[in-house]
């Protein structure tokens, strides 16, 4: 049995228009609300590897309805009320085609943690029958950046229906997670955006040299100080 070593924070902020309707929600806590009661020696959820799993994923939920079609590597909303898109990268997959939902989330902590974002894994979700989030991995206390919902759509439309899971992030560590949400100042926001668009003057720089450099310059400690100032 895996041993959780006491509680870790994990520092979190949300950085667009529909905040409002923002929440973080724990994987294993929803599902436990109908969890069987049949046979519990073989539920999966009760084993120490798959509850751990669950209990240190959280997840946002999808704000509102909405829904896009998509033609000659453009992204066009067809309902009245819609989140906000953009298209950075040009497609990575041959007849498939990647855009941004502007929903975005920052997230750090003083202990060594690895986050990795994801598409609903364990969740009834609308919009993966036309597209998933590309998955990534990001050391958030050595990093301190913005996260992109970016999705790679292999339709020629998407749609999304309010109050379904949308993304997941799950944090690599034997504690469990402690969220605390914070203001994001905006100290706090050029701090991040000094990260983010390092890669754009910084192209091939290993993003373990951009982690000992930020160590090294004492940003983390910075950033730190200045997300204690705003917590909510």
């Amino acid at each position: 049995m895996m041993k959780i070593a006491g509680n870790v924070n994990v520092y979190w902020s949300s950085l667009h228009e529909k905040v409002e309707f923002d929440n973080l929600y724990n994987l294993f806590d929803t599902h436990y609300q109908n969890i069987s009661k049949i046979n519990p020696r073989q539920n999966l959820l009760l084993c120490p590897a798959v509850s751990h799993k669950l209990k240190n994923t959280f997840f946002i939920k999808t704000p509102i309805d909405c829904e896009y079609s998509i033609k000659d590597n453009q992204i066009v909303p067809l309902t009245k009320d819609f989140i906000a898109t953009e298209t950075p990268h040009q497609p990575s997959l041959q007849n498939n085609f990647l855009f941004c939902l502007g929903l975005y989330h920052i997230f750090f902590t003083r202990f060594d943690m690895n986050m990795t974002l994801t598409s609903p894994f364990f969740s009834q979700c609308h919009y993966t029958r036309y597209a998933n989030i590309v998955p990534g991995t990001l050391n958030i206390s050595k990093w301190f950046r913005r996260i992109n919902l970016e999705f790679n759509c292999y339709s020629d439309k998407i749609k999304f229906k309010k109050g379904d899971p949308l993304a997941y992030f799950t944090f690599d560590t034997d504690k469990r997670v402690n969220l605390k949400r914070f203001h994001m100042s905006k100290k706090l926001d050029t701090l991040s955006s000094t990260c983010e668009k390092s890669s754009g003057w910084e192209k091939w720089v290993p993003l373990y040299n951009r982690y000992k450099r930020f160590i090294k310059s004492r940003t983390d400690k910075i950033v730190y100080r200045e997300i204690q100032k705003n917590l909510l």
